[in-house]
């Protein structure tokens, strides 16, 4: 793994990181009223943030979950390292406060961890119990990670595994947020989205094969996946709706109208794209409807700021 970015102005790598977790907000609070429903006909497909489903939400409300990813990013900020101890504990602790939405799979694993059990111990148990089941949910949470590390790339394989496995130890689960950090981190740091999608191409080889053909898929667009929460599919959607559309809200809206799995579709889908496109690329009545938008902006300025700092030290 050679790459390494390219000197960029100040303001753009702004965009970027601001790009991230907007999008990532931005796809989560667009999805979450298709989770859980076949794909809408042509002339039902959503198009803006309209709000509702089952958790009766306004438009620009992201779902509990999110808050995962601002945990993450409120650990490497305080820690100044990756820390998972620290990452797990703060999981525990937003577990207690009764989130309205938490994925059965991270709920179980959590609980173990909330009574006692270390979180390597209770993930891995859990996945024990549903071994053939690889759930998307770590791939909502994993960007701020890209973020720390966008310019020191060659961590991210290792540390992106680890981050997954406090909850979701699935080697599928562990290797699709590998691939989603690298293409962000590549992104962020000025690749265009098809030299990107090659550098993670290349490096598909040594995932498990299930994640490779999941990504190789993604960048023919005469093939498509159902996304139903299974992370090589997610993550393979996601992929797709930012290769083959050439907006950001575009890329959005082919993602969520997959139904499905569409929350963590369009969450990792708002992800990549905020990374390419940058947060001044995202329609500025979205911005306006988006639930606090400020403070995940101010997130995404503080955590560029501290990569300026450990940049010097890598």
């Amino acid at each position: 793994m050679a790459f390494s970015p390219v000197p960029l102005l100040p303001e753009i790598l702004r965009n970027r990181f601001r790009g991230v977790l907007l999008g990532l907000a931005l796809g989560d609070a667009f999805g979450a009223p298709l989770d859980a429903q076949p794909p809408p006909g042509p002339d039902q497909a959503v198009t803006d943030l309209v709000g509702g489903g089952w958790l009766r939400l306004a438009p620009g409300e992201w779902t509990d979950e999110i808050e995962l990813a601002v945990e993450t990013a409120n650990s490497l900020l305080q820690r100044q390292v990756f820390d998972p101890d620290d990452i797990a504990e703060r999981f525990v602790g937003w577990y207690r406060r009764n989130p309205r939405t938490i994925g059965e799979h991270t709920r179980k694993v959590l609980e173990r961890t909330a009574h006692g059990t270390p979180w390597a111990d209770a993930s891995l148990a859990v996945h024990r119990e549903n071994p053939e089941w690889a759930s998307s949910g770590s791939l909502r949470r994993c960007a701020p990670l890209a973020l720390f590390f966008y310019h020191s790339p060659q961590y991210l394989p290792v540390l992106s595994a680890i981050l997954s496995r406090i909850t979701h130890a699935h080697p599928h689960s562990e290797a699709t947020c590998v691939a989603l950090n690298l293409m962000l981190a590549y992104l962020v740091a000025g690749l265009d989205k098809e030299a990107a999608f090659y550098e993670v191409l290349k490096m598909a080889a040594e995932l498990p094969p299930e994640v490779a053909l999941a990504i190789e898929r993604a960048g023919d667009p005469s093939l498509d996946a159902s996304p139903s929460g299974n992370a090589p599919e997610t993550l393979e959607v996601a992929l797709r709706s930012l290769l083959h559309t050439t907006r950001f809200e575009n890329a959005l809206i082919v993602a969520v109208n997959h139904g499905g799995d569409a929350a963590v579709v369009g969450a990792v889908t708002g992800a990549l794209a905020g990374a390419f496109y940058g947060c001044t690329a995202i329609p500025s009545q979205w911005r306006e409807l988006l639930h606090q938008c400020d403070q995940l902006q101010s997130l995404a300025d503080r955590l560029l700021l501290l990569t300026q700092t450990t940049q010097k030290r890598v």
